[in-house]
């Protein structure tokens, strides 16, 4: 299949042409603001919106007594963890509207409805809440300390939840007979998921038909409608969910925030279409947050560096409640992702997630994956370093052959191909590794410090398996492509028209994706942990298929030939002869109209297939240089080279865009990026891009990308997941490499973000 480099969704969005959801908000719209909490902590004794209801503009108030007359509940969690021996779910799901108490700066607790939007911003400000502060958790270590502040009557201990994986009886057995045991304490801190466009939604009801319908961002509307019908406590018919252009989801536009239950309740109560937009700070204050995990890992090798067992204490700060998938995605996530490219025997790993005052976190791009892939890493530096290890040869000598393919690692999960050496020499052969010495010699002459970090990884990718496509015949000879996902700056409308013009043998204009409406595909699982070229892909060839087969049969009784003396081109069957001929926009008008018909042939040729897709292993290995200035602790990217497998490659322009923007996010995430909150009060510091620090243009340095495909087995295409893999190989090669340049001061490791700050404060006490 050819590259196609022009993407059809491009002009649209960059001539200012995209329809985002705040752009769609009718003329005569309500508009909504939110009253939210000042505290981290505290009880609320009362609300009163009287004064706020006083101003004419000001239509309705809607708090949690609203809500419950209208039998909404809270946001379901979904996701817990995975069944194990000592595996514990304590519920505590994330509230609506805040009645009794809050839990963290900005929780919801009602929404003024008004006329315009600075009548109800205004109107918000002056509704009165009375407040019993009380003292705030922040971090995991204060929450799971011994005397801690009780926050949910339903966690006892502030544990949300608990995870094993692996047999501990073997792990400390293989300890015991180590030549070696490296040790790491490392702390990957929360992060904001910070989109470019922020949250926005317009909710309407219509009392005679008691249905609801919601337009927002979303990463897929099937997955939101499921969520929030959950919460709403209706039947998913029962809403329609709308999603037209995404400014970035990264994984937080997956499940019901409380802001879209909350409007749909206010367009219930006032017959009105309510709108609202996040502001900045609201987003940095409600919109889930990732990361903030807290690990304790042990690694064991023999005296020749062959790895024997790996012991992990993750300790994950979940925030205020548990959302959809946080529980899941600190336990299963996380550990399915310590195996990585390496033949370990043992591994024993335990996880506790705990609550505290700090906003919810959920996915974001990468989900668990680059915070498992980071602790192994990280281990085989150390290890290296202080066992005098070459960390290459270390690397190599413990790494799965592609011979041993498939492979079933040491918890159980097969691994269906992949070449793990091969990267890794294709990838040391493209930073001109032998010439490294002697730039880094240079470097220390000018005063800096020259770094060189690895991230290999193996990443298990896929998220839901299941997943529904539609193939419908639509006006002007089209067929359209009706797919549960949604394009995030994917590129679903190039790839995806594609790759049903290349399975059904028409022109590429005579397809079209469409997307963004529950009542076409309420089904489909969403664009989420790298699935959506595998799971849409291999729903739209098992679609394909089926449609051709049921043209080849209509064609067969038309043409008065056996079916399989028929053959099929360029989107028509012809005789053998090559005389008559008649193609599928025909036969699904024949198919449609004729009367007389067999009835598996009757009724058009639209399809629809449901198909459950396994999970695919994306890996690679990236490469990251960094220098060091030693009298400011400023760090500069100087060369960045990654080499990815994700299988066959559908689009390589889009497979590099989406390695592209995950490599800045893991640069961002490793350099500078903290969501931090004054431990005292639990009020946000970083509450705006003033404070909270992304990685700016010209701190990214040019990547280079290559591919080193193997085609995935588990799927028919070939296909393996490629739009986490930036985040996951690339946290871990920048940490490495700031790492490896401060060991040459004497710094044996650092902790993200490696702000000039930190490196310099650490180089002074490194003397």
């Amino acid at each position: 299949m050819k590259d196609i480099m022009n993407r059809v969704e491009d002009e649209r969005l960059v001539t200012g042409r995209g329809r985002f959801t705040a752009d769609l908000a009718p003329g005569d719209s309500l508009f909504a603001a939110f009253v939210r909490s000042p505290h981290a902590h505290a009880r609320v004794l009362s609300i009163s919106a009287e004064d706020a209801l006083a101003n004419p503009d000001v239509v309705a108030f809607v708090d949690a007594a609203a809500l419950a007359r209208l039998g909404y509940g809270a946001i379901p969690e979904t996701n817990t963890v995975p069944p194990s021996p000592e595996s514990l779910f304590n519920s505590v799901p994330w509230t609506v509207l805040a009645d009794e108490r809050v839990h963290f700066v900005g929780q919801p607790l009602g929404l003024v409805i008004a006329r315009t939007r600075l009548a109800a911003q205004d109107a918000a400000d002056i509704v009165q809440v009375d407040y019993e502060p009380l003292d705030a958790v922040i971090g995991v270590d204060a929450a799971l300390a011994d005397q801690a502040v009780q926050l949910h009557a339903g966690a006892p201990g502030n544990v949300a939840a608990r995870y094993c994986v692996g047999d501990r009886d073997s792990v400390a057995q293989a300890m015991a007979q180590a030549a070696h045991i490296v040790e790491a304490r490392l702390h990957i801190p929360r992060v904001a998921v910070a989109p470019m466009e922020p949250r926005s939604a317009i909710a309407a009801y219509d009392p005679a038909s008691e249905r609801y319908t919601l337009t927002a961002p979303s990463q897929g509307v099937g997955l939101l409608r499921k969520h929030v019908a959950r919460t709403l406590n209706i039947a998913p018919e029962r809403l329609r969910v709308l999603t037209e252009d995404v400014g970035g989801a990264f994984g937080a536009r997956c499940w019901c925030y409380p802001e879209y239950a909350a409007l749909l309740a206010a367009a219930r109560v006032t017959g009105r279409v309510v709108c609202w937009t996040s502001t900045r700070l609201e987003a940095m204050t409600n919109d889930t947050q990732a990361r903030a995990v807290s690990i304790a890992a042990r690694l064991a090798l023999d005296a020749e560096g062959r790895f024997l067992a790996v012991e992990v204490e993750n300790r994950t700060d979940l925030g205020a409640f548990n959302t959809s998938n946080s529980a899941f995605i600190s336990s299963n996530n996380f550990v399915r992702s310590l195996v990585g490219p390496y033949a370990t025997p043992r591994i024993f790993a335990r996880v506790t997630c705990a609550l505290t005052n700090a906003a919810p976190v959920s996915a974001y791009r990468g989900a668990g994956r680059p915070e498992g892939n980071y602790v192994m890493e990280r281990l085989i530096d150390l290890a290296a370093r202080r066992c005098g290890f070459d960390r290459i040869a270390l690397r190599r000598i413990n790494m799965i052959p592609a011979a041993a393919m498939p492979y079933r690692n040491a918890l159980g999960f097969v691994y269906d191909s992949g070449d793990f050496p091969g990267i890794l020499d294709f990838a040391l052969g493209k930073v001109d590794l032998p010439d490294f010495e002697r730039r880094r010699r240079a470097a220390a002459v000018e005063g800096r410090l020259l770094g060189l970090g690895l991230g290999c990884f193996v990443e298990p990718a896929g998220g839901p398996p299941q997943e529904t496509l539609h193939l419908r015949f639509g006006e002007g000879r089209r067929i359209f492509v009706d797919s549960g996902g949604q394009s995030l700056g994917t590129s679903h409308a190039t790839v995806f028209r594609a790759l049903a013009a290349r399975l059904l043998d028409l022109d590429e204009a005579d397809c079209e994706l469409r997307q963004g409406d529950s009542d076409r595909n309420g089904e489909g699982s969403g664009t989420l942990a790298s699935r959506s070229a595998v799971a849409n892909g291999q729903a739209m060839a098992e679609a394909a298929e089926q449609l051709l087969d049921k043209a080849r049969r209509l064609a067969a009784l038309l043409l008065q030939e056996p079916a399989e003396e028929l053959t099929y081109r360029h989107g028509a069957f012809e005789t053998g002869d090559g005389g008559r001929r008649i193609d599928l926009f025909e036969l699904d008008a024949v198919s449609r109209q004729a009367s007389g018909l067999p009835d598996d042939l009757g009724g058009g040729l639209d399809t629809r297939a449901d198909i459950e897709a396994k999970p695919t292993f994306p890996n690679g290995c990236h490469v990251a240089e960094v220098s060091i200035d030693r009298e400011t602790g400023r760090v500069e990217m100087r060369r960045y080279v990654s080499v990815d497998d994700c299988g066959h490659v559908l689009n390589h322009a889009v497979v590099a865009g989406q390695l592209h923007g995950g490599i800045a996010q893991a640069i961002g995430e490793a350099l500078s990026e903290q969501a931090h909150y004054d431990l005292g009060s639990g009020q946000i510091i970083t509450g705006s891009f003033m404070d909270y620090a992304m990685l700016r243009a010209g701190d990214a340095p040019a990547y280079e990308t290559y591919e080193r495909p193997t085609i995935c087995t588990t799927n028919p295409l070939g296909l393996k997941g490629g739009g986490e893999s930036g985040m996951t190989g690339g946290l871990s090669a920048v940490m490495n490499a700031v790492c490896d340049a401060l060991a040459a001061a004497g710094v044996d490791h650092i902790d993200m973000p490696c702000t000039p700050n930190k490196i310099w404060s650490a180089l002074q006490a490194a003397g």
